[in-house]
């Protein structure tokens, strides 16, 4: 059977600072320029470098607030290391007051050294990126930073765009970065693997968090090789049947990857008893069927992830 070979300690941190070398910047002093930008009509002060935005505008009630927004994702890598602000003033409505209250605001950004090159503090980020107990080492194979803390691991940073493709690729995964789009049609999801290739967006950090975050990505290093080329042989075959079958398989390649990694170990998205000991291995089978996997073919995917979770401690379930 073929397996995925998970670099050794020292292994790890030599591809590492090779990585690192590629990609970093010198760190970034405190600028003392200010600029102005403008969000959502309202104007704020800045020391983001010129041409750097990094925060959206518009979207729902739940991220007017400029310190609640989500950032871009595919400004990241503009960023030296350092503290960014976005500072300003915005209305407050009162419920007994006839006019709404200016009232200060203010944002910070705090772009830090890792690893593998940079990451973006959580504290930083519009979202709320966690971890499981039991992932720390798996995360930081894709260049999160993880502290411990009394209640278990916790996400610190997350990693720039370029800095997740080089942990990736010494992890034996190809991000290709769409920055364009939020949901990457499914002529172009199949076209990537079918490459040998994983399709991650940056146009947003809501989607840019669910492609590098604990499912689909994770599941793509666990599995290694065996796993890349029965998704690459799936993809094709879709792309040359095309039609209908093109959204299908995509929707059934992520539910395939998703299906994995809840099986694999505890995910608190990913949880019932089609993920449990009794009827895992008989759900993984099914996803893999319904893309056109076999299911002897599925099984050896399934031992390699299992294995290259043991070998990253996590609590790999005893399937039945």
């Amino acid at each position: 059977m073929d397996t995925q070979t998970v670099p050794s300690p020292d292994t790890t941190e030599q591809l590492a600072v090779q990585a690192q070398d590629q990609i970093m910047q010198p760190v970034a002093e405190d600028a003392a320029t200010e600029r102005t930008i403008t969000v959502d009509g309202q104007e704020y002060q800045t020391n983001l470098p010129d041409g750097v935005q990094l925060i959206t505008d518009g979207g729902s009630a739940r991220y007017l607030d400029l310190e609640q927004k989500p950032l871009l994702p595919g400004d990241f890598d503009a960023l030296q290391p350092g503290t960014y602000f976005i500072r300003g003033e915005r209305e407050k409505m009162d419920d007994f007051k006839p006019e709404p209250e200016m009232v200060p605001v203010e944002r910070h950004i705090e772009v830090k050294e890792s690893e593998f090159g940079k990451t973006i503090s959580r504290e930083s980020l519009g979202e709320r990126w966690s971890i499981e107990p039991d992932a720390a080492e798996l995360m930081q194979t894709l260049g999160y930073e993880v502290v411990q803390t009394e209640h278990g691991p916790r996400i610190s940073g997350a990693p720039t765009p370029e800095t997740v493709k080089a942990a990736a690729g010494l992890a034996g995964v190809d991000i290709r970065f769409f920055d364009d789009v939020e949901t990457i049609q499914g002529s172009d999801y199949l076209q990537t693997i079918a490459e040998g290739q994983y399709p991650a967006s940056t146009k947003s950090e809501i989607m840019y968090k669910h492609d590098i975050e604990d499912d689909h990505l994770t599941t793509m290093v666990l599995g290694g090789e065996p796993l890349k080329q029965a998704l690459v042989v799936v993809a094709q075959n879709a792309l040359e049947k095309g039609g209908d079958l093109v959204d299908d398989t995509a929707m059934g390649i992520d539910t395939f990857t998703a299906t994995i990694r809840g099986v694999i170990s505890t995910h608190h998205e990913l949880l019932g008893e089609a993920y449990g000991l009794e009827m895992g291995r008989r759900t993984v089978i099914q996803a893999g069927e319904r893309i056109g996997i076999p299911p002897e073919e599925t099984l050896k995917i399934l031992e390699q992830a299992q294995g290259a979770a043991r070998a990253l401690h996590m609590n790999v379930k005893e399937l039945h």
